[in-house]
């Protein structure tokens, strides 16, 4: 049979493995129809299903020929072979950690529909999804020997990665994860056409972003704040994101606010499609694969701020990388928007960090909403 017939050929592969006939090891495991990356990604796609069925131990035997194909390209010379097996294989196992880490948050977020769009996504291999790729996980050569590259290491690649790509030791347990330095666009940004300045990054350096994982490093000093920044500035770069030093003009933010015109304005400029008041605000999908949510403006963490000035900005500048769009208005329209903005959080701001949200689902303390309503969210 078929399968009798599979597993003689994978005997005879091993011998010649053991043999040192590598060549002829890889003959056979062509005529297994195992020789191209998409055989294997073929192969490492059954396991990946196995596994969501729980049926993990029916996918050793084809783990087996991932295996010796991957060390008889590697010792037989074909190191770009053996490296895309190598490749996808640990994109496979990042994948199931993924969708394990992600389905166990279900019981505590039963209701987050954006949870449940990461999930699907996870399954669907035919999605790629960048976050799982994998990679290896260290610095360019000229960022690796900035002053200050040493207190990276210590307080930002756990989350960020060596790299500066998100893809630290801890960003699989985040969601929404951490921000790719390299490819993604700062978002909460000061500068003219909507950059980022260097002291965007030193503040959000300085203060963290609220409602995400991203924490304030208040005990560092100006000097290491400053290395950090250059540091992301660095990344910013690699990626084709330049920093500029010029701010967009403030806005006046001494003129009277009226929160009735804000209100007006508020539903006549369309903010309501994406800011209902009355009901869950929609979700994206971005050209990253990253599932978003836009802001409750009632009941979220506003995660650039919730003070005059960085509204003001958000408005003006809109959310650079996301589908929030720059608003070209009169002083007196965004200081009117702000104003009703503000009326609508009458209550503090839910949890929406893993830390808080699990410390709500354990009754650890107090929270306004309630959890199943909550959604995991990323400006």
């Amino acid at each position: 049979t078929w399968v009798t017939g599979q597993n003689v050929d994978f005997a005879l592969a091993n011998a010649y493995f053991d043999a040192g006939m590598y060549s002829e090891c890889i003959q056979v495991l062509a005529k297994m129809d195992l020789e191209s990356p998409e055989d294997f990604r073929s192969l490492l796609g059954q396991v990946f299903r196995l596994s969501l069925a729980g049926q993990s131990h029916s996918g050793d035997a084809a783990m087996e020929k991932v295996a010796l194909a991957n060390l008889a390209f590697g010792l037989g010379g074909q190191v770009e072979e053996a490296a895309e097996i190598t490749e996808n294989s640990l994109a496979n196992i990042a994948r199931l950690r993924r969708y394990v880490d992600l389905l166990a948050k279900t019981p505590i977020y039963p209701n987050d529909n954006g949870l449940a769009q990461a999930i699907a996504s996870v399954q669907n291999l035919n999605e790629n999804v960048p976050s799982l790729r994998p990679a290896v996980d260290s610095a360019p050569v000229e960022i690796a020997a900035m002053d200050g590259f040493e207190l990276y290491k210590d307080a930002c690649a756990n989350c960020h990665g060596l790299s500066g790509r998100g893809d630290g030791r801890s960003a699989r347990h985040l969601f929404p994860p951490p921000r790719n330095l390299v490819s993604d666009q700062l978002r909460y940004v000061t500068g003219k056409d909507g950059k980022a300045t260097s002291a965007d990054i030193q503040r959000t350096l300085r203060q963290g972003l609220h409602g995400v994982s991203m924490p304030g490093y208040q005990d560092l000093d100006e000097s290491q704040i400053l290395q950090l920044s250059q540091i992301v500035e660095e990344f910013q770069a690699s990626g084709g994101h330049l920093i500029t030093q010029e701010t967009e003009k403030p806005v006046d933010l001494e003129l009277t606010p009226n929160a009735i015109a804000g209100e007006k304005a508020f539903a006549k400029l369309g903010c309501a499609a994406c800011h209902p008041v009355s009901k869950a605000p929609p979700a994206f999908t971005l050209s990253n694969g990253d599932t978003i949510r836009s802001r409750d403006l009632a009941k979220d963490f506003l995660r650039g701020g919730d003070d005059r000035e960085a509204l003001s900005y958000r408005i003006q500048l809109g959310i650079p990388g996301t589908p929030h769009p720059a608003l070209a208005a009169e002083d007196q329209v965004v200081v009117n928007l702000i104003d009703y903005i503000l009326s609508l959080r009458l209550e503090p701001p839910r949890p929406s960090t893993n830390f808080e949200r699990r410390r709500h689902a354990l009754g650890l303390e107090e929270s306004p909403g309630q959890i199943g309503e909550t959604s995991e969210t990323t400006d």
